[in-house]
């Protein structure tokens, strides 16, 4: 929490909308892009966006404090019911970040056989609709030492978010890494491809 994740996310999005590289890849043109927001008010999300550029009037959002077309209690009963719903209600769409993704999926990640049906289940959702969720995790684990020795290591919850994701990304700040430099790091974990970072 506090990494940049938000930031990062919003800079990509930005890049994409206005044709420019994400990572050395070329943008695809006219990208139908959503957010869904649910850690915070909108508010905060909509400052972090205009410091990254980027034009929310482009982008479907649902925000999970802030909307009242949002069922709190389908969301306490079936938090990843309800995050079906949200993007049934924004398709079409080729690419929605979920902002922290961990709340839809209602179990607790070091199971890791509930967390791998979950992420079956968007797999399938991801599918079925055409589209690739892009989801954020506050998912460092507690260490004072931080001395992991894969960059996966680090992330906190079962390895079912690995296994059944096709990539993590991870944002490492400054004092995780032992950095004097002051660079933060990313970490590409991908299943199709050597790490990056």
């Amino acid at each position: 929490s506090g990494a940049g994740k938000t930031t990062l996310i919003m800079q990509a999005l930005s890049a994409m909308q206005n044709g420019k590289d994400v990572f050395g890849h070329e943008a695809q043109a006219g990208l139908r892009l959503g957010y869904i927001a649910a850690d915070r008010s909108w508010r905060s999300y909509q400052r972090t966006a205009e410091m990254s550029s980027l034009d929310l009037s482009r982008i479907k959002v649902r925000a999970l404090i802030d909307d009242p077309a949002i069922d709190l209690a389908n969301f306490e009963k079936s938090p990843l019911n309800e995050l079906e719903r949200l993007i049934a209600s924004m398709l079409p769409l080729d690419l929605v970040v979920v902002d922290p993704l961990v709340v839809f999926l209602g179990v607790d990640t070091n199971k890791y056989h509930l967390s791998a049906a979950r992420l079956i289940r968007l797999n399938k959702t991801c599918l079925s609709n055409d589209i690739t969720i892009l989801g954020t995790h506050h998912a460092t684990k507690a260490r004072s030492d931080y001395s992991f020795k894969r960059p996966q290591d680090r992330i906190s919850g079962t390895s079912a978010l690995l296994g059944f994701t096709s990539s993590q990304l991870f944002l490492a700040a400054p004092e995780e890494t032992g950095r004097e430099d002051g660079f933060y790091e990313f970490h590409v974990i991908s299943h199709h491809a050597a790490p990056k970072v």
